[in-house]
């Protein structure tokens, strides 16, 4: 029962996410791309160890402030309320400001 409902629910959503335009797809991708990246990181810092736990935990929250900042860039540009135009240029100042705080922080 709970699996047939849980079919039932993939089916639904990949007929419906396949109405997505390409451009939002890729944006998607890069946010599934930055958690995993973040996720190996940390994988990375349990194996084989933080020495420089600057360098990696700059590098983990950095992917993972990229993927929220990504998220919301996609929330705003889904629904085709606001020009796009602005928007990406909101983000790319805010991906530099993030980028400019890691490096920043790694010292």
């Amino acid at each position: 029962m709970l699996v047939g409902e849980l079919k039932e629910i993939c089916g639904v959503f990949r007929q419906e996410y396949g109405k997505t335009s390409k451009m939002l797809k890729i944006v998607d991708s890069f946010v599934i791309f930055a958690i995993a990246t973040a996720a190996v990181q940390m994988a990375n810092a349990l194996l084989v160890g933080t020495f420089p736990f600057n360098a990696c935990l700059a590098s983990t929250l950095c992917c993972l402030g990229a993927a929220i900042l990504t998220a919301s860039f996609r929330m705003q540009i889904g629904g085709g309320k606001s020009r796009v135009e602005k928007v990406f240029a909101d983000y790319c100042v805010a991906m530099i400001f993030l980028i400019f705080v890691s490096i920043s922080y790694v010292g």
